[in-house]
């Protein structure tokens, strides 16, 4: 009985052994990651240790719609969370991360992913660069910092933020990792004019954002799978003081835009535009004022710029070259009233 004892603290300690020489060596923890290679995920130039700080230079994914791929990664791995069946990696560091989306037919084959197996904590990530490529498009954000947890197919990230030049942005993200990839989110970008914020929802097939920009109510649709006209945007605003954008020798009309309506439809290629609202000062009455256009390859093509002013109206149309800054148009008037200024 002593001696079967024995035996099987020898074997334990032999364990414990072995279980230190895979996650406290360089060349335990590079046999053990090497094991991740498989005909979908590869893998190469680990250093260091699982126990300590691991660097990996190269680790890819393959599925039959999405590529990711990971260069200079990081990573700093608490164990002991192992015990209650949560994987906690304490410091993430990725160099670059380029995610490639590769669309299929619905009817398309492939491997589901069946989600993590055990809740993992990221307290603390940061990314140099992501880069979302589709459809020969690639789209670039530098300095990106996260927390967060994955469980399952779901990716929670409570802290997302990043920097670029004056804009900084905060914000919440939940993923679901599984066809059709629906995400929500809300953020808050500090900009030099004001703060943006926002909540963006939707898929790999659609995108719609709900945001306000000081006074004015943004509504954006985007469908991924459109080929005409992918992008919808609404923009509206019960009132806007229009003195600070036409000047001080304009303070003495109070002016401003009230029921603004505007509507962009793109291809982002060309821009079709089409707005009204009621221009209002303090010494002319209420005009009422509508614009339709549309912008390609530099230049904005007015098709009308109309204000109401009583039974008549004053419309302006032509082409605007934002290389040259140089306007060609025609104006028309007819059957203005002459009294236009209110008695003061």
């Amino acid at each position: 009985m002593r001696g079967l004892l024995y035996g099987a603290v020898g074997l334990l300690l032999l364990l414990l052994g072995f279980s230190w020489l895979l996650l406290a060596t360089e060349s335990g923890s590079l046999w053990l990651v090497s094991m991740l290679n498989t005909e979908n995920i590869k893998v190469q130039g680990v250093r260091g240790s699982l126990l300590d700080k691991l660097q990996v230079e190269l680790f890819d994914v393959s599925t039959p719609n999405v590529d990711v791929s990971i260069r200079d990664l990081e990573l700093k791995i608490n164990l002991l969370p192992l015990l209650l069946y949560r994987f906690s990696v304490e410091n993430l560091e990725i160099g670059a991360l380029t995610v490639t989306h590769h669309p299929q037919d619905a009817s398309a084959g492939g491997e589901n992913f069946s989600g993590f197996p055990l809740s993992i904590d990221l307290p603390q990530i940061s990314i140099r660069q992501i880069s979302y490529q589709r459809h020969d498009q690639a789209y670039v954000i530098d300095r990106v910092k996260a927390a967060g947890a994955l469980f399952g197919l779901d990716v929670n990230l409570t802290q997302l933020s990043f920097d670029y030049q004056d804009y900084k942005l905060a914000g919440e993200l939940q993923l679901r990792l599984s066809d059709p990839w629906p995400f929500t989110s809300t953020y808050r970008l500090q900009t030099p004019y004001g703060e943006f914020a926002a909540g963006i929802k939707g898929s790999r097939q659609s995108i719609s954002l709900r945001g306000v920009f000081q006074s004015l109510a943004v509504v954006a649709n985007l469908n991924l799978d459109a080929v005409q006209d992918p992008l919808i945007v609404t923009i509206s605003a019960p009132a806007i003081d229009l003195g600070p954008y036409i000047g001080a020798s304009s303070a003495l009309l109070d002016p401003s835009l009230r029921d603004l309506d505007v509507r962009i439809v793109t291809d982002f290629e060309t821009y079709r535009l089409s707005g009204s609202g009621v221009l209002v000062a303090s010494s002319l009455p209420a005009l009422p004022v509508v614009a339709t256009g549309q912008f390609s390859n530099g230049e904005l093509a007015l098709s009308n710029l109309e204000i109401a002013v009583g039974q008549g109206r004053a419309a302006l149309s032509g082409r605007y070259r934002l290389e040259s800054q140089a306007f060609q148009g025609a104006l028309v008037l007819e059957q203005l009233p002459l009294p236009l200024l209110k008695p003061l």
